[in-house]
């Protein structure tokens, strides 16, 4: 995230490196921080490149690591990739479930930090809102559009940011007061079993 600074963002995929890959994995990871194309600010993003084999206390060379798993006789072959055996729709599940795990850590350091912004892994549809996603522009495209055309993109992603942020409070003022109905619901019906007597001593 943009809001948070260099050593926060730091420590945010330490955390995210630590719960997803441990000691189970060798990675390797690292932070860049372009110019966004369009809007001129930073663009923020982590590389994180891993190998799927889990570390199993078996020693091997690095060559034997990689060749394919034995599994008849572990210590002959490499190490055992996660998704061995796994169909792809099984695999496909657990990706969407990583997303998940990825956007929770990244609300949870925004919220460490004071930020009121969050992050959601699903698409718009998902979500509930009725927009198309942006088509990605790549460097070469960007630079091939005439100022007056980043302008009108720009303030064209703003408005739309501004109006799902005002149905997200409008959404929240409704769930309110439907709690609010509830409990009210509730607080009559236990005063519709009371007796005269605890009404009284209620009210005292």
């Amino acid at each position: 995230p943009r809001e948070l600074t260099p050593d926060q963002r730091r420590n945010l995929v330490e955390d995210f490196v630590r719960q997803e890959l441990g000691d189970q994995h060798a990675y390797q990871w690292a932070i860049h921080t372009p110019t966004a194309a369009l809007s001129g600010g930073e663009q923020p993003h982590a590389h994180i490149m891993y190998s799927e084999r889990r570390m199993d206390g078996i020693e091997r060379d690095p060559d034997q690591f990689f060749k394919r798993y034995n599994s008849k006789n572990s210590e002959k072959g490499g190490a055992q990739k996660m998704s061995g055996g796994k169909a792809r729709g099984e695999m496909k599940q657990e990706l969407v479930e990583l997303r998940k795990r990825w956007a929770d850590v990244q609300n949870l350091h925004l919220e460490r930090h004071g930020h009121e912004a969050r992050v959601d892994h699903r698409s718009f549809k998902e979500q509930g809102i009725d927009r198309e996603p942006e088509k990605h522009l790549g460097c070469s495209e960007v630079r091939a559009l005439a100022q007056q055309d980043i302008t009108a993109l720009l303030e064209r992603r703003a408005a739309e940011g501004q109006h799902e942020r005002e149905q997200r409070a409008v959404s929240s003022l409704i769930d309110l007061s439907g709690d609010l109905g509830a409990a009210r619901a509730e607080r009559d019906r236990k005063q519709a079993m009371l007796s005269p007597d605890q009404l009284r001593a209620g009210m005292e």
